[in-house]
């Protein structure tokens, strides 16, 4: 048995990150029947920012019994952590804002990071290590502004900073650039550029999916449970 989480961050009804994702899901489970499918919605039910109980519960700082604060976040960090490790698939699906992740993201990652559970202690021995993620991103413009030799993404590079190097994921990005084309100018030769883009992205998640079907079906991926 397979388990896929699936994270969505998108507030708009028309996510392209979503239906990235989505692509993806569908065509994997199309060729994995029996995959189980978790979908955390950070848009429809958000989590809540870190406060200081939860900080306490995630430093170990609270040495007492925890307190009221404490053991609500306590909770809260044991049931996200634990779909994330439950999970042999990760697809996470989100937009660039201000050239950043949406802080509804940041909240769900400042949860599920915890030392000696995800997080590991030992960068040799990661929990969450050499299992897959897809991250399917979408950028209302090109994504990038380069200031000399400065480049001004804190998305993608960010991700794959987080999940590939410090949890030890294996990670695939989809990312769909100009978003907002059409709706600074909304020409024929826009409009055909957009729906080409999107086409593009959708049939590299699709391709993915039955990729990594493939290798994990056979066992050339790592072990599924």
């Amino acid at each position: 048995m397979t388990t896929l989480l699936r994270v969505d961050a998108s507030a708009s009804p028309v996510s392209v990150s979503r239906r990235v994702a989505a692509a993806f899901t569908e065509a994997l489970e199309a060729h994995m029947p029996r995959l189980t499918i978790l979908n955390r919605d950070l848009a429809g039910t958000p989590i809540p920012h870190l406060t200081w109980d939860a900080v306490s519960v995630l430093t170990g700082m609270n040495n007492d019994s925890d307190t009221a604060g404490e053991a609500e976040a306590r909770a809260l960090q044991d049931t996200l952590s634990s779909e994330l490790l439950d999970a042999d698939l990760l697809v996470l699906s989100a937009p660039m804002y201000n050239w950043a992740i949406p802080s509804n993201l940041k909240a769900w990652i400042d949860r599920v990071l915890v030392l000696g559970r995800t997080l590991p202690r030992d960068p040799l021995n990661k929990p969450l290590g050499g299992r897959h993620a897809v991250v399917a991103l979408a950028y209302g413009g090109p994504g990038k502004l380069v200031d000399g030799d400065a480049t001004f993404e804190f998305c993608e590079s960010y991700l794959k900073t987080l999940l590939g190097t410090v949890l030890g994921y294996r990670v695939e990005t989809i990312v769909v650039r100009n978003t907002l084309s059409t709706a600074r100018s909304d020409t024929p030769e826009t409009r055909a550029a957009w729906n080409s883009a999107l086409a593009e992205a959708e049939t590299a998640a699709r391709t993915h999916a039955h990729s990594l079907a493939e290798r994990l079906l056979t066992g050339a991926g790592p072990a599924v449970r």
